[in-house]
């Protein structure tokens, strides 16, 4: 597919591991995460780095990277690396300054990237000792609760990567409808295996306080309304390590790819039982693209899905069935991250031949 990219990101002798858009009132932004650890905040109108961190993480890889407050004067920031620190930082636009105000640690040998449910203020941080397992955070404490694979007699591996989406449920306690904030958070693992953890995020955020031990003592609540997990879903699609996973909450769709090359399309099923019975999780569509996989991301509307691979290549592809809509042929080295912006549908590609490159595709 011969095609050229809007623009380029170039000036940066690292290649980009990890990224995330960023909108604030004045212009458009893009927060990369580097392999060198540095941490770049682009302007995408003048597209040069406007403000850099250059000793973040401490010469190692950044695995996730989110702007999540946005004011005219400061950028909220969360970054996590493989130096095993999660960090939240404060950037000053008008001082240009970068504050450290948390820190919290975990798992340094995985390439799995945290979830973050910006909504609850809630962390799914990689353990720092067990590699199947996720920790979790309220507001950068740590809860005495963990997401671990139920099936304790099998080898699951280390934890290679994770995602979250949040959805609403109805729930009925005393004959009253009650919304409970659900958190999917999805897991993949080093034996190919995905298991998809259903978290009240309600409860959760109540886990340790007074008002959720009364509440979880009473007879009129539902066990949805109790429980901080009451379903998690498990399914074995790879039979090779599964590299990246990716989850759209509008189409209830799944995206995970591995080191051979192997993609699938899957969805979860219902998750709305007041029990805590295991549902399995749907194959929609499996194909082999004969070489490993980078990186993945699903589209915010749902319709593409972008996939990076290890041959320098980067493919776009039908969202609903896998269809092959182009192989884009223009980095030197493999495809290192992906991150699509949910306002002007531009995807950005990151690449170890340190160029970023920015294209739109499907846009109308």
């Amino acid at each position: 597919m011969e095609v050229s990219p809007d623009f380029l990101l170039l000036g940066f002798n690292s290649p980009a591991t990890s990224f995330d858009f960023a909108n604030d009132r004045r212009q458009k932004l893009l927060v990369t995460g580097q392999q060198n650890g540095a941490i770049l905040i682009w302007s995408l109108k003048t597209r040069r780095i406007m403000f850099e961190n250059l000793h973040a993480h401490q010469s190692q890889p950044v695995l996730f990277v989110r702007a999540f407050e946005l004011t005219e004067e400061y950028m909220g920031l969360l970054s996590q690396s493989r130096d095993g620190l999660v960090k939240k930082w404060i950037v000053n636009y008008f001082y240009e300054t970068w504050t450290e105000t948390a820190t919290v640690r975990c798992q340094s040998t995985t390439f799995s990237r945290l979830s973050f449910s910006d909504e609850h203020s809630l962390l799914f941080v990689p353990n720092e000792e067990d590699l199947s397992s996720l920790d979790t955070y309220y507001k950068f404490t740590k809860l005495n609760f963990s997401l671990s694979p139920s099936k304790s007699d099998k080898k699951y591996g280390m934890l290679t990567d994770s995602c979250s989406s949040t959805t609403a449920v109805i729930s009925t306690a005393a004959s009253e409808f009650q919304k409970v904030n659900i958190i999917k958070v999805f897991g993949a693992y080093e034996d190919g295996s995905i298991i998809i953890w259903f978290v009240n995020a309600d409860a959760l955020c109540k886990l340790n306080s007074s008002s959720f031990l009364a509440s979880s003592s009473s007879s009129s609540s539902s066990y949805l309304e109790r429980s901080p997990v009451f379903r998690n879903m498990e399914e074995k699609f790879h039979n090779e390590t599964i590299t990246t996973i990716d989850y759209n909450e509008i189409t209830n769709k799944g995206i995970s790819g591995s080191a051979d090359g192997v993609l699938c399309l899957w969805t979860p099923g219902n998750s709305t039982e007041h029990n805590n019975s295991t549902t399995a999780i749907s194959l929609i569509k499996k194909t082999e693209l004969g070489t490993g996989i980078g990186c993945t991301r699903l589209r915010q509307d749902g319709l593409i899905v972008a996939v990076g691979l290890w041959d320098s290549t980067f493919k776009i592809l039908g969202a609903n069935t896998l269809k092959h809509l182009g192989t884009i042929v223009y980095h030197d080295q493999s495809i290192t991250s992906l991150s699509f912006n949910e306002k002007d549908k531009r995807l950005a590609v990151g690449s170890k031949d340190e160029m970023i490159s920015v294209w739109r595709f499907y846009a109308d």
